[in-house]
């Protein structure tokens, strides 16, 4: 997590161990339900091991393609989750809140965000439909958080999310039909950053950042739409992934902008090759070095 955060290598690549992945019959206690979703946790931590070497091991940049490979990675991954570890979005409302499945989602949801954002000329890098998704869903998490005056529970690098996620809600708040959506959960992942911040000072720097973004942003909107979904097979599928399958129990009652982006519509395409060749650099940019970031603990 801190290498996808900050651009850096892993500490640990698993290609230099041979130690077995986790089973339940490694714990003290295999039915302790803690110990199913820290086994996912593992799973989804190498997954974005992965993306992060990647990425740093590309050197040069304008030949750096979207990593489908690893983008169906994560697909498959929220795919193999049992029913009782999948996060309950169908409804308006979440009746059956798990503190820990919610949390097991934020880095997941997190990591689609930086693989569907995009280098751009402007403050804000381009944010494409997956990523906004993803904001969205991270918005609804923090949403079921506040409910329930758990955000003291979430790890540090939540304010990291909240902040990533940001950065796609304010590039959908420009589209038209899409502003009040995006605005509602921008509100969500501020009151969010506020709770945060009384136990991480960090997640003040990413309030303070968005602050500035949102006052910059606000002379920037525009009338324009996404592009409508073709009626045929191949709908939603983009650099040899379908963006939809990120999320199986995502319906049109899970969220505002969730009920926009399933009425047909479709993620544009990538500008260029070199997609997330300046990203980090651009985040560090807009929310500060995160040093003192590094040196918490990410659980």
């Amino acid at each position: 997590m801190t290498a996808i955060c900050q651009s850096r290598p892993c500490l640990i690549d698993p290609e230099d161990c041979n130690i077995p992945e986790l089973t339940l019959e490694d714990f003290p206690d295999p039915t302790n339900p803690k110990a199913e979703v820290f086994i996912y946790w593992v799973k989804l931590c190498a997954i974005i091991g992965r993306i992060a070497k990647y990425r740093s091991r590309v050197t040069d940049v304008a030949s750096l393609a979207f990593p489908a490979h690893l983008a169906n990675e994560l697909v498959e991954w929220i795919h193999s989750l049992p029913q009782h570890l999948k996060l309950p979005l169908e409804a308006t409302s979440t009746a059956n809140f798990n503190r820990d499945v919610h949390q097991l989602h934020l880095p997941y949801l997190a990591v689609i965000v930086i693989l569907h954002l995009s280098p751009s000329h402007e403050a804000l890098p381009s944010a494409y439909a997956a990523a906004v998704m993803a904001a969205s869903c991270i918005a609804r998490i923090f949403r079921n958080y506040l409910a329930r005056g758990g955000i003291r529970f979430l790890m540090p690098v939540s304010g990291w999310i909240c902040g990533i996620a940001t950065l796609a809600l304010l590039r959908a708040s420009r589209i038209q039909q899409l502003t009040h959506h995006a605005e509602e959960d921008i509100n969500i992942l501020v009151i969010a950053l506020k709770e945060l911040r009384v136990s991480y000072p960090v997640a003040d720097m990413f309030l303070q950042g968005f602050e500035r973004l949102r006052s910059e942003n606000a002379a920037s909107r525009n009338d324009g739409a996404l592009n409508p979904e073709p009626s045929d097979s191949t709908a939603g599928i983009s650099n040899g992934v379908n963006w939809i399958q990120y999320f199986p129990n995502v319906t049109p009652q899970t969220s505002g902008l969730a009920k926009a982006l399933l009425s047909g519509q479709q993620e544009e395409p990538f500008l260029d090759e070199a997609w997330l060749s300046s990203i980090p650099l651009q985040l560090e940019e807009l929310f500060g070095p995160y040093e003192d970031f590094s040196e918490m603990p990410i659980f």
